[in-house]
């Protein structure tokens, strides 16, 4: 199929019938059986047995290589001659060290219980706190002041432009920008460039799409694919389920006032405990008081343990699931 002259590439752009970039801008690309992208006119792609990107060259240079865990978690890159090794905690780096035996700790980031939430990276330049967008893409960087040293900006599909200077990787929707055209989402890696990523979806159609190299299901601007292996809302899952936890734990709070209340009428109305009819009365209503309460236990033990439920779907959506290797 050739695409029109308004799409990326113009006429010069085709796809095969497996919906692989066979040409861009009149380059041929070249793909192995798995479906991964090998050539592109000016890299040479290598993949592993698990269909990870372990190296990239031009001529017989090797400009970037790559290690993972078992997991897919990607541990260790080395790039134009720079090696990164990452610690992990789940889905998100907290630590960058380099290449050094033993290793020298180079940035410590923060983050938050959501899938790419970052709160601060702390380098050699001092700690950076990130600004993002709705997309979760860091448009800028803020120092201890509060004054934004480095500001991004974004095509709709990733292209990104800064000002300022930063070793700060994660940027379009949070994430690593390798500096080689290309961003690694995980089980894949994405090239802005091609508006696609450059292997299959490791899970398939499972992912929720029918081309198996397209971003978000094409929709950059609403959607994000944090994992690489399916879109997903550009609101992240963890938000939502925050405020709604919020909002029906206040609901709690607001009857449990009010029973309280009810509650302290009542124990007014009990007199002195000087003859037996008072005292009859005293129990009566302290019966009644406990019978209340008992019945508000009862009425919101469900709601209380539906909360506690729905708190762990939410951190299942924040988290995005187990991971794919």
């Amino acid at each position: 199929m050739t695409l029109p002259g308004n799409v990326a590439g113009g006429s010069s752009t085709s796809y095969n019938a497996d919906n692989e970039q066979s040409m861009l801008n009149g380059t041929a690309h070249s793909y192995d059986n798995n479906g991964n992208l090998t050539g592109d006119g000016t890299n040479t792609y290598s993949w592993d047995a698990r269909n990870h990107l372990s190296t990239i060259s031009q001529g017989r240079t090797t400009v970037g290589s790559f290690v993972y865990d078992g997991f897919g978690r990607r541990m260790k890159k080395a790039i134009g001659g720079t090696t990164t090794q990452f610690l992990y905690d789940g889905l998100n780096p907290v630590q960058e060290l380099d290449g050094a035996n033993p290793p020298n700790v180079t940035a410590n980031l923060l983050t938050g219980l959501g899938i790419d939430e970052r709160f601060t990276r702390t380098d050699a330049s001092g700690a950076m706190s990130f600004l993002t967008d709705a997309l979760g893409s860091t448009i800028g960087l803020a120092d201890a002041t509060g004054t934004v040293q480095t500001s991004y900006t974004y095509d709709p599909f990733g292209g990104a432009s800064s000002s300022g200077g930063s070793a700060n990787p994660y940027q379009f929707t949070g994430r690593e920008n390798d500096g080689n055209g290309l961003y690694f989402y995980r089980a894949r890696y994405y090239s802005p460039t091609y508006q696609r990523f450059i292997a299959q979806d490791p899970i398939d159609f499972a992912g929720g799409d029918t081309n198996l190299y397209e971003y978000a299901g094409n929709d950059p601007i609403g959607l994000l694919d944090a994992k690489g292996t399916g879109p997903a809302l550009a609101v992240l899952g963890f938000t939502v389920c925050e405020l709604y936890f919020v909002y029906r734990t206040q609901e709690l709070l607001s009857e449990e006032r009010q029973l309280d209340e009810q509650l302290l009428d009542i124990r007014k109305e009990i007199p002195g405990q000087d003859s037996c009819p008072r005292q009859r009365k005293s129990d009566s209503l302290e019966n009644q008081a406990f019978t209340r309460t008992e019945q508000f236990t009862e009425e919101h033990t469900s709601d209380v343990v539906g909360e506690v439920m729905t708190q762990v779907a939410c951190l299942g959506i924040a988290a995005g699931g187990m991971l794919v290797p």
